[in-house]
């Protein structure tokens, strides 16, 4: 039993490490800057899932929904928000 408190407070901590969470707006077609930053996150060591998360979100070919869609990454709290486009980061 004193096992099982001891080891209690380890599965905690390591429940407790937050893994980063980067929200990417981005257009519908495929965008070969997401491929090579993906390729570089691995290359340092982070993967998805695990040792990072990576919440996507397209405008669909609408570029008025970014705000929208930044806003959402924004609810969800992420760590970093990147814009793939230029219409993803011009203000509204």
């Amino acid at each position: 039993m004193t096992g099982g408190l001891l080891a209690a407070p380890l599965a905690a901590e390591a429940q407790s490490a937050k893994v980063p969470l980067i929200g990417i707006l981005s257009p519908p077609e495929p965008f070969t800057a997401l491929d090579t930053f993906r390729s570089g996150l691995r290359d340092l060591g982070y993967t998805d899932p695990g040792g990072i998360r990576l919440e996507y979100r397209s405008s669909e070919g609408h570029d008025e929904r970014f705000p929208a869609l930044a806003a959402d990454l924004v609810g969800l709290k992420v760590d970093a928000i990147i814009a793939a486009t230029v219409p993803a980061i011009r203000p509204r």
